[in-house]
């Protein structure tokens, strides 16, 4: 590499393309990646697919009960932090 580098003559956005579609890479554990082979070959897809329709799915879970998850978040952290139980399960949302 050398030491410095002359951007004076560059061209802001040259490269930019506002729909390109970034692709990133998954790495998988062994483990995971057998076990999603043998699901993905027993259901005749790819694993891309079904690795798709599964974050998919997840995705769509968490974010439709995104106001429970982070309630059970925080009164279980004020429970470990304090011991004792959370004001929010008597004011807050009832279960």
């Amino acid at each position: 590499m050398k030491q410095e580098y002359d951007f004076s003559k560059g061209e802001r956005g040259k490269f930019f393309r506002e729909n390109a579609r970034l692709n990133l890479p998954v790495y998988l554990d062994e483990e995971v990646l057998s076990y999603l082979q043998e699901r993905a070959k027993s259901k005749g897809v790819e694993v891309a697919k079904l690795v798709i329709v599964f974050l998919s799915d997840f995705t769509f879970d968490i974010l439709t009960n995104i106001e429970g998850y982070i309630c059970t978040v925080l009164v279980n952290w004020y429970r470990r932090r304090c011991g004792t139980p959370c004001l929010g399960s008597k004011y807050g949302r009832q279960k």
